[in-house]
């Protein structure tokens, strides 16, 4: 597997603890990478090696929209199956949980997102809805210019971000 955007190192431990092979990439050197390059030159760097997998997490968003079908051709060019999170432009107001019952637990989300007006985060040129071509349908039409199956959905617990599971395999 490959992982490009390190971030605080918890999905390669865990994936190096339980037996994957992983190469991590980042442009940041004091995260102590595999290989140290901008998302561009990680096809050079690895020179036709290819992945099973590929994360990209909470990375896509860091370089300006004008570059993401070609971060996705990038990402196609590296693994035949891609993992993908990228953050929603708006808050969300509710309730989320996990409850037990009988040693059963059940996760439960009630809420509502709000429009919003605010700024990008530090350092995000776009966000999911930030702008008109940034929508969820308009990136996954993208992503399956690329891949032949693309899912979507939004991770429980931080309803403000979504991931994509794309793969040339069929269903995912």
């Amino acid at each position: 597997m490959l992982e490009i955007g390190i971030g605080n190192g918890f999905v390669s431990t865990f994936l190096r603890q339980s037996g994957v092979e992983v190469v991590t990439a980042d442009i940041n050197p004091a995260l102590e990478p595999d290989i140290c390059a901008p998302l561009a030159d990680l096809p050079q760097h690895l020179k036709g090696e290819q992945f099973d997998v590929v994360s990209c997490c909470e990375v896509l968003e860091h370089m300006p929209f004008g570059q993401f079908g070609t971060n996705l051709d990038i990402l196609r060019s590296l693994a035949p199956n891609a993992f993908i999170s990228l953050p929603g432009h708006f808050p969300w107001a509710g309730f989320m949980g996990r409850f037990g019952i009988h040693n059963r637990f059940v996760d439960v989300s009630l809420g509502i997102r709000i429009p919003s007006r605010r700024r990008l985060t530090d350092g995000h040129f776009w966000e999911i809805s930030s702008e008109w071509q940034t929508r969820r349908s308009a990136l996954v039409a993208q992503m399956r210019e690329r891949f032949a199956t693309v899912n979507s959905g939004v991770f429980p617990m931080h309803r403000y971000h979504y991931f994509f599971r794309c793969s040339d395999q069929g269903a995912v």
